[in-house]
């Protein structure tokens, strides 16, 4: 075959795939240049990864020069960082000398431990005591408390920054040993408690007895690897669909929780802004708006897509097809009153113009009834009729990747917070998992027996909710693709078609709202209702709490926005915003915490 005729077949095969940028030219190797390539490529990234290391090449002298390096750059960092990082030192000390031992070089390892035990002694007498008993493999077969670092994972609290800086020093000083003992061997629980709050819990630490150190493997194997989820209540554990509760119980102090409980019933009040799109010909199915509310994303019934700059920094396109004249304006109004006299700050008034800049994208053959922007606001993802799905550059104004395998319209599409993958819901009665790498499912969730509706991502991306025509909500595991939760209404007339869903940002509640106006919160960790009420009188269409999962924005088709406290049932409604006559099609919070509308007539 002639390369040209090569070339010809790999580009129908990628174009099949649905890659639409292939290059003209590919590089060819014959096998001896491509097995030296190859093995170059192991040889440079196998030390990279701290499980692909030989620990048997490892001096023993190293164990305490890594350890004492590591130690001195701990207690010479800021303060705000020292608190939390030095909580990691004690247990990848104790690895240190119980792997010295494994392998049988007892005196340094002794050498290791009369180092540091004076600085551990005041902290973990007791284990120190039985740590200096062992002076062979027997005697950490023999240990509890040995037995309990090697099979099990020591727990340690500490902030997501925290974390990563400590781990990131770790790589590149190339202490790989004590890279492993930290994946392997230590359970971090992400938490946002300040340091004085620590200091609190430290201090208790001698005198809690029944404080939980160790998850054994058993109980840690089925939990993945989580970031930016703000405390460990919030990992969800694999479970079946009987009533078992998904979550662990570790004890804070008292003192730690009540100025956040206070902090949540004193919340304030949110602005908000409401954007209405008026004048267009082609009906609009939907909407979006970036974080920082500089973009706003509409899908159209003639197929298209347009991006509005807020801003105005885009280059405007021509005008579409059809002639049509979109403008968007924001409604005015000095307060927000609700029957308590509560009210909420408005914006001023903005008036956009179709000589607002926007970009217009075409590539699907049906409708468009779903988008969704990246973390970072560069790319965005669109849902049709024709039963695939689009990944857009904002900036290129080009269509990066075409996703293939719903078999029927896909009603909803939403990013993970990690950005690179994404879940959809379709009229075939499944949810799909995708990443932005690959054209094709990466799982499939199915339990559904009706169109799933809308989906939504748990903060720690490792579950996925639901909601469907069916009248119930699932959760579903990425891992296995099971369903591990199923809600529905107790009065099961009364709960329509589930048209909006949204975790709390603290991963620990799941609200729904229905066609028949609805809104329930449920205990993810229960799998049970906290409150169910009638919200509106019209169908829901948008649901999203805010940053400290104190508030819950509702919007609906009966022109309202109403703000709802899932920890108050006594007063649900904080207050509830009139949008004259006009329909309400998205509710976000911003990165300042106002909360924006988007709706149209």
């Amino acid at each position: 075959m002639s390369s040209e005729s090569f070339q010809k077949v790999v580009n129908n095969y990628l174009l099949s795939r649905g890659y639409e940028s292939i290059p003209q030219n590919f590089t060819s190797y014959n096998l001896e240049e491509y097995l030296t390539l190859l093995r170059i490529d192991q040889e440079t990234t196998t030390v990279e990864s701290p499980f692909s290391y030989n620990f048997a090449e490892i001096s023993p002298a190293s164990y305490t020069e890594s350890y004492q390096s590591t130690k001195e750059w701990v207690l010479t960092a800021k303060k705000r960082f020292r608190k939390e990082m030095i909580l990691f030192l004690y247990p990848l000390w104790v690895h240190c000398y119980l792997e010295l031992i494994h392998r049988g070089y007892i005196k340094e390892a002794k050498k290791i431990f009369d180092m540091e035990k004076d600085y551990y002694m005041d902290t973990y007498e007791e284990d120190l005591q039985q740590l200096e008993k062992i002076n062979s493999l027997e005697d950490i077969q023999q240990s509890e408390l040995a037995q309990n670092f090697v099979n099990g994972k020591y727990q340690v609290r500490v902030s997501n920054l925290s974390f990563q800086i400590f781990n990131n020093f770790l790589l590149e000083s190339d202490y790989m040993f004590l890279t492993n003992f930290l994946n392997q061997f230590i359970d971090v629980r992400h938490t946002d408690i300040n340091n004085d709050e620590l200091e609190l819990f430290d201090s208790k630490k001698k005198n809690n007895s029944n404080k939980k150190l160790f998850n054994t493997k058993s109980e840690t194997s089925n939990l993945d690897d989580v970031d930016d989820v703000d405390d460990d209540e919030n990992l969800l554990f694999l479970a079946s669909q009987e009533e078992t509760d998904l979550f662990t119980e570790e004890k804070i102090p008292e003192k730690i929780l009540e100025p956040i409980d206070s902090s949540i019933e004193n919340t304030s009040l949110p602005s908000i802004s409401f954007y209405t799109f008026f004048q267009h010909q082609s009906e609009i199915n939907t909407f979006n708006i970036t974080s920082d509310s500089k973009y706003i994303l509409s899908g159209f019934g003639d197929s298209s897509v347009r991006l509005w700059d807020l801003f105005g920094e885009l280059k405007n396109d021509s005008q579409s097809k059809g002639g049509e004249k979109e403008t968007m304006k924001t409604k005015k109004k000095n307060v927000i009153n609700n029957k308590n006299n509560k009210g909420f700050q408005i914006n001023k008034k903005v008036k956009i113009d179709n000589k607002r800049p926007y970009k217009c994208f075409y590539g699907h053959r049906g409708p468009v009834y779903s988008c969704c922007f990246s973390q970072d606001n560069k790319y965005f993802l669109t849902s049709s009729m024709d039963s695939t799905v689009r990944l857009w550059d904002s900036n290129k104004k080009e269509c990066e990747m075409i996703f293939v395998g719903h078999n029927y319209p896909v009603w909803d599409v939403k990013f993970s917070r990690v950005g690179y993958y994404f879940v959809t819901g379709s009229f075939d009665h499944t949810a799909r998992l995708w990443s932005t790498f690959r054209n094709y499912p990466l799982r499939v969730f199915v339990g559904h027996f009706s169109d799933v509706d809308c989906v939504d991502f748990h903060p720690n991306c490792n579950y996925v909710a639901t909601g469907s025509s069916d009248k119930t909500a699932r959760i579903f595991d990425i891992q296995t693709s099971r369903s591990v939760r199923i809600f529905f209404h107790e009065e099961f007339k009364k709960h329509g078609t589930i048209s909006a869903i949204n975790f709390s940002p603290n991963g620990k509640l799941l609200a729904t709202g229905t066609q028949t106006g609805w809104l329930s919160v449920w205990d993810i960790g229960q799998g049970k209702a906290i409150t169910q009420t009638q919200a509106h009188t019209k169908s829901i269409t948008s649901l999203e709490f805010d940053k400290t999962s104190s508030m819950i924005a509702s919007g609906s088709l009966e022109s309202k926005i109403k703000i709802w406290n899932p920890n108050n049932t006594e007063n649900l409604c904080l207050g509830e915003f009139q949008t004259n006559g006009i329909p309400t099609y998205k509710v976000k919070w911003n990165n300042k915490g106002i909360l924006c509308g988007i709706g149209a007539v």
